[in-house]
């Protein structure tokens, strides 16, 4: 069963490689548009879609100026269905946008599989109310298949100034088996640090492209790494609290 496993896995991917590649590098040059006027990229995710943000943030080899708009109270931990529970409830993502510093320069990512909850939802619709550009990542599945738990009726790729599709399998799990009545082996969360990590990649050609020295972090494990990044960090201390 982890041959077939493979086998799915190597699907999604080959089929986000070769049917989002135009939207990976529109929101790409998002990207290297909004560091290049000293903005920020602005991560935001609940329960296991936090991940991508805290895979992209203080990452060896990643880009220095992204803020994850990080909630306790979404995250799996300490608590599980806490997440569960605050993600629909609206209003949360406007208090979450008090407590930052957010800017019309930035862009921001907004992750969720099935875009139908109120926060990532409302989430996308405050920051477009502050100016910033909206990047997607999302199950298109999902949409075909489910109505919004937001009262305005809209699902979070309805928001999208550039909409990134995951393709995941619908619910997520992707594999199933006789003699197992539930399906099993999800993949959203290798579908989305693979599509992150094209973003950065195609972001960091791009700054050089136009002649500018990508803001990256180096390995605090390699020797002079530290003294880098603080210079690095520095640039960007008083608009990313978490450093």
């Amino acid at each position: 069963m982890q041959e077939r496993f493979f086998e799915v896995l190597n699907s999604q991917l080959e089929k986000i490689r070769s049917t989002q590649k135009e939207a990976i590098t529109t929101a790409a040059s998002l990207m290297a548009d909004s560091i290049a006027k000293d903005g920020i990229i602005q991560m935001f995710g609940s329960g296991h879609s936090q991940i991508g943000g805290l895979e992209m943030f203080y990452r060896a080899g990643g880009l220095v100026p992204v803020n994850v708009l990080y909630a306790p109270c979404l995250s799996v931990y300490p608590h599980a269905s806490w997440s569960t529970y605050f993600e629909r409830q609206e209003g949360l993502a406007k208090t979450l946008l008090a407590c930052e510093k957010v800017s019309p320069k930035d862009v921001a990512i907004v992750s969720s599989v099935s875009g139908r909850n109120a926060v990532p939802i409302e989430m996308a619709m405050e920051l477009k109310k502050r100016g910033l550009k909206i990047i997607v990542i999302t199950s298109m599945i999902y949409a075909e298949k489910t109505s919004s738990r937001h009262s305005s009726g809209k699902l979070l790729y309805e928001l999208g100034d550039v909409v990134i599709d995951n393709c995941s399998a619908y619910g997520d799990a992707a594999l199933s088996m006789e003699g197992c009545e539930s399906r099993f082996a999800p993949t959203t969360s290798i579908t989305t640090f693979t599509i992150l990590e094209a973003l950065e990649a195609k972001t960091v050609e791009l700054l050089v492209q136009a002649g500018i020295d990508p803001p990256l972090f180096t390995s605090s494990n390699v020797d002079g790494g530290d003294a880098i990044n603080e210079a690095l960090m520095d640039r960007y201390r008083d608009r990313i609290s978490a450093f």
